[in-house]
């Protein structure tokens, strides 16, 4: 059974401070999968690159590298099979580069919004 043999990590939130974000995992299964609890429907273009970041912040805190699955478990009664959830797979090839790609968007935005508030401040 792989929750035996590998350490399992729930809700420990993680700052990645080379790239400065955080987040908070639902379930890290070390070397195996990143699992995320989700209520609502599945978005597998948002959640690859939730799922994602999140891979990378347990990476750079020392997990173990190994080829993860980046799953959305979705709370919800199944009528065929009685389950009280839905697992999906999220994983995106293209993921972690849309993510850095946004990130330094976001972080870019920021400097911008810096500069003209600077830029505004020498009319005064």
């Amino acid at each position: 059974d792989v929750l035996k043999t590998k350490k399992v990590i729930c809700e420990i939130p993680i700052y990645h401070q080379p790239l400065m974000y955080a987040g908070t995992p639902d379930i890290v299964i070390d070397g195996v999968a990143i699992i995320d609890i989700k209520t609502r429907k599945v978005d597998k273009t948002r959640d690859s690159l939730q799922l994602v970041a999140y891979k990378e912040l347990h990476l750079q805190h020392g997990g173990i590298k190994a080829n993860y699955k980046l799953i959305v478990l979705r709370l919800e009664p199944c009528p065929i099979t009685g389950k009280i959830y839905k697992e999906t797979e999220v994983e995106h090839k293209k993921a972690w580069p849309m993510f850095r790609i946004m990130l330094d968007r976001y972080y870019d935005d920021i400097e911008f919004e810096r500069k003209i508030e600077g830029w505004r401040r020498t009319w005064k």
